[in-house]
């Protein structure tokens, strides 16, 4: 017999735990929360969250993108 998730959104919220390790990494390294949308070889993406103006400049910084705000 075939086992099936408790619910459907168990199934659908069930991340490998490589990108679960990333997301952690990156929420550590850039100070925010970062989610990791992976699809395997279709790509995905990946976002960071920020709140202020300030905090946006401050992982611009952090990227490289800006030097200085």
């Amino acid at each position: 017999p075939v086992e099936l998730p408790a619910t459907v959104s168990e199934s659908i919220t069930k991340k490998d735990p490589i990108i679960l390790d990333f997301e952690e990494k990156l929420r550590q390294k850039m100070g925010t929360k970062a989610i990791i949308d992976h699809k395997g070889e279709a790509g995905g993406k990946i976002s960071l969250e920020y709140y202020s103006n300030a905090d946006f400049n401050r992982i611009m910084k952090l990227l490289g993108i800006i030097t200085e705000f």
